[in-house]
């Protein structure tokens, strides 16, 4: 085996129609599993891989979702990352509406068996934490040998049935677990991220992102639970029809750049106050159904790349949404953003452009220094 450890696969699965091709993709593995534990019906994840975990007889696992196929070398390439102070390996997959996620893990099944994967919005975050946390470590998985750029450092397939329903349900728990890391520039990547996406569920996608920061929730919700709400409905009805274009993301055109400078007025003064005028925009284009101008605003806060323009993206977002879910309002909605607090401080324009000024400054006083 070259050296590389004995490693089972741990297959979690519901009702997916698609379970019987995630074991096909397991079975024609280069490097062989010694065994293939299924775990099916357990709910929520973190339990469902807990018992998985307790059944693993190796020193190393790898967890497979029903929705993954695997490239033929996907094991070989993680294990070939492992070692002794290794406690996960991550390779990422590829995905229609993502482009990459970091979604098939090899993990320790000591790490697993002795304290468990936590009841946590974002238990495979937190676990890896804590994990890390006592002098276990994390290695990123990559390859350059792909056929294609888009297919560099990806080890197969994330194929899920990206329907609007799901696609609105995960991304609202991916926004919540974003809040609960506290991590703002994931915020904007993601956001960005997918008003670029060419899918045909990437606007449901991004407003459920931005939607979920919001929420409250606790505990592991990743239990395939989706359950369309009055939000989703009002979605769905608020998006039917709308003129969302290339052209029109792309910036093109008079009305494009009318828009830009409209938008570039409200992103002027203190956080609070872009956030708020972002809101009460979403708010008033919700009550008017105007999904075109909902549009139109969207992507003028993605052209501008301003550094809180992903704060005026959630903004818009979430304001749709007021009167139709429980706290919805802006007072409590910003007060939930505090855990960004000193990312905002950080990026605050005048800060970034006083900064600028005193390298600009340095560097003129060293040539001057130079010279003399």
């Amino acid at each position: 085996m070259s050296g590389k450890p004995e490693i089972s696969a741990v297959l979690l699965s519901m009702n997916e129609p698609t379970v019987e091709r995630a074991v096909a993709s397991i079975v024609r593995q280069s490097l062989g599993v010694v065994d293939l534990v299924r775990v099916h019906g357990v709910t929520p994840f973190h339990r469902a891989l807990n018992e998985g975990a307790a059944r693993v007889g190796t020193e190393y696992f790898l967890q497979v979702d029903a929705d993954m196929i695997l490239d033929t070398d996907c094991l070989a390439r993680l294990a070939g990352c492992t070692g002794p102070t290794v406690g996960a390996v991550i390779g990422m997959l590829r995905d229609p509406l993502y482009g990459r996620v970091q979604a098939i893990k090899l993990l320790r099944t000591s790490e697993i068996t002795s304290s468990g994967f936590p009841d946590s919005i974002s238990p495979d975050t937190d676990f890896l934490q804590r994990m890390e946390a006592h002098g276990r470590y994390t290695v990123y998985a990559l390859r350059h040998d792909a056929p294609a750029p888009a297919e560099w450092h990806t080890f197969g397939e994330h194929r899920p049935e990206y329907d609007p329903l799901y696609t609105f349900e995960k991304n609202k728990r991916d926004g919540r677990r974003i809040r609960h890391l506290g991590d703002a520039d994931s915020v904007r990547y993601h956001l960005d991220l997918l008003h670029r996406s060419t899918h045909p569920c990437a606007r449901i996608a991004e407003i459920g992102i931005a939607h979920g920061l919001f929420f409250d929730w606790e505990g592991d919700r990743q239990d395939g639970d989706c359950r369309a709400g009055v939000d989703f409905h009002f979605l769905v009805e608020l998006l039917v029809g709308s003129a969302s274009t290339p052209t029109a993301r792309a910036g093109g055109g008079v009305r494009a750049q009318i828009e830009n400078v409209a938008t570039a007025a409200q992103l002027v003064g203190p956080a609070e106050s872009v956030f708020r005028r972002s809101y009460a925009l979403g708010t008033e284009l919700a009550r008017t159904r105007r999904a075109d101008r909902f549009e139109t605003a969207l992507a003028a806060r993605h052209r501008l790349r301003h550094p809180w323009a992903w704060l005026a993206q959630a903004a818009l977002c979430r304001g749709l949404f007021v009167g139709l879910v429980p706290n919805a309002n802006v007072d409590d909605d910003w007060r939930r953003l505090d855990v960004f607090t000193e990312r905002l401080r950080a990026t605050a324009p005048f800060r970034l452009v006083a900064e600028i000024g005193r390298k600009r400054v340095a560097t003129l006083a060293s040539t001057f220094g130079v010279r003399r």
